[in-house]
């Protein structure tokens, strides 16, 4: 009951801490190269600096060297995210910090959504369109120690983002004051020694947490990076109560059989790609090791998916991720294909796989789409309040349930 009420209450203060404060325009690089023109007051610090923590499992980089301890291939030119919930954690001296980043995909889609927070103050929002910016997360603070934490929050789904071009944000570095440094992440950035990596669909990804998912354009839906947050979404939460980092895998509408338009294939087929062609497995294992895996699949597939499908899944990623992971299997919070999680669970009897099945009266309001109700402003998606509910409900099962 202790480490119920503990987790529960790490969940509550990380969903309480992630209040929308200040919507801003972002700086083009045009711009950056105006402002510190002539100057010469800054240093750029590359994305193999191991101080810049890089969230594991949804970083992309280019290297081809080892894997680094912040979860960047030496070698690399830039780290990109694919994945909404990404983020990197940073402590830096000096008085300013700018990140040099790259929206890719194609112009037409919708800003990506991030989020940004220096020594711990209130969330900054900005919208970033597509190409190149410089993003000032700190100027004029004052001289010493600063803290960052800094998170990819929502990304256009009505574009690629497994085919090449896809939508993606690529850090290609930090500029610094001339007599600044990066120093190893500490006090609130410090890293979990624990890793979690989540799969999942929509719900998993913070998808219309704040909003309601009916309206389309043209068969688009055009409300996308406005009503969906991946700082509000159910992984944060948790990964907070586990007291893990974590690497949140989700693409909306994707399943266990099933795959969305534009293309993400089931889960089966995609767990062990950042995209297409571009494994995440290092000699067929996930590095660093996790020591949760994390699955929340079965809304977007039918009823009474195979599970033969499931427990194939579960024998691939046992093989990957050591035999001491605890791997568990949420039935989804509408309640669908529970009874297939737990005949794969069955079949497979591994002592470190679990199903996690917060029970009946928690599939309220979120089963029928396009009938809003208490829980969900469509009918499927959790909102931001109910989201901080399931969060803290499965932090709590999970405490009871796994063997620490």
């Amino acid at each position: 009951m202790r480490g119920f009420v503990a987790a529960e209450k790490r969940v509550r203060a990380v969903l309480r801490s992630s209040a929308v404060i200040l919507l801003i325009a972002i700086q083009t690089a045009a711009g950056a190269q105006d402002k510190h023109a002539g100057t010469g007051q800054t240093q750029r610090e590359a994305v193999v600096n191991e101080s810049l923590y890089f969230s594991p499992y949804n970083t992309y980089s280019d290297g081809r060297g080892p894997m680094l301890s912040n979860n960047v291939h030496q070698g690399s030119s830039y780290a990109m995210w694919i994945n909404p919930g990404a983020y990197l954690k940073a402590t830096f001296t000096g008085t300013a910090a700018t990140l040099d980043i790259e929206v890719t995909g194609d112009a037409t889609e919708q800003p990506a959504k991030v989020r940004w927070s220096v020594d711990d103050a209130p969330w900054t929002t900005g919208l970033l369109a597509f190409g190149i910016h410089a993003v000032t997360l700190a100027s004029a603070s004052a001289k010493g120690r600063h803290s960052l934490e800094f998170i990819y929050a929502a990304s256009d789904a009505n574009v690629s983002r497994w085919r090449e071009p896809l939508m993606a944000l690529k850090v290609h570095g930090i500029e610094l004051d001339a007599d600044g440094a990066l120093e190893r992440p500490t006090g609130s950035v410090t890293p979990f020694r624990k890793n979690v990596i989540f799969f999942g669909d929509s719900i998993t990804e913070g998808a219309w947490v704040t909003g309601n998912s009916n309206r389309r354009v043209s068969g688009q839906y055009v409300d996308w990076v406005s009503y969906s947050d991946a700082t509000l979404a159910w992984p944060r939460a948790v990964a907070a109560a586990l007291r893990a980092e974590f690497g949140v895998c989700a693409f909306g509408g994707t399943g266990w059989v099933t795959s969305p338009h534009p293309y993400v294939p089931p889960l089966p087929d995609s767990w062990s790609l950042y995209f297409e062609g571009h494994s995440r497995l290092q000699g067929g294992k996930l590095d660093p090791p996790p020591d949760y895996v994390i699955v929340n699949m079965g809304t977007n597939d039918p009823d009474h998916t195979r599970s033969e499908v499931i427990e194939s899944w579960l024998r691939q990623a046992r093989a990957s991720v050591g035999p001491r992971a605890s791997i568990l299997l949420i039935v989804p919070f509408a309640g669908r294909n529970g009874d297939e999680i737990g005949k794969a669970l069955q079949s497979v009897n591994d002592p470190h796989s679990y199903k996690v099945d917060l029970g009946m009266q928690w599939t309220y309001g979120i089963g029928n789409y396009g009938h809003p109700s208490m829980r969900s402003m469509d009918g499927l998606h959790p909102s931001a309040a109910a989201t901080a509910e399931y969060a803290a409900a499965v932090a709590a099962a999970i405490a009871r349930t796994v063997d620490h």
